[in-house]
């Protein structure tokens, strides 16, 4: 979000902290869908296509499930 003219996460800031009238605008370079809710389409697109978490070596998981049907 865009507060005041600076850009926040807006669970970080308070209102109170904020100057009266608060100004509270959606970052300029997302598509709103509705008052101040961006459409994140793109942003999940991009998550996706970067993978940023965990991958499990699926050789070693094989071989750990292979020894415990064996027993």
């Amino acid at each position: 979000m865009n507060m005041g003219g600076t850009n926040w996460l807006a669970c970080t800031r308070f209102i109170s902290e904020m100057e009266s009238p608060a100004r509270i605008y959606p970052l300029a370079n997302m598509k709103i869908i509705k008052n101040l809710v961006p459409d994140q389409t793109h942003v999940f697109a991009q998550y996706a296509a970067i993978e940023p978490w965990l991958h499990r070596i699926e050789t070693h998981a094989a071989s750990v499930s292979s020894k415990a049907t064996a027993r």
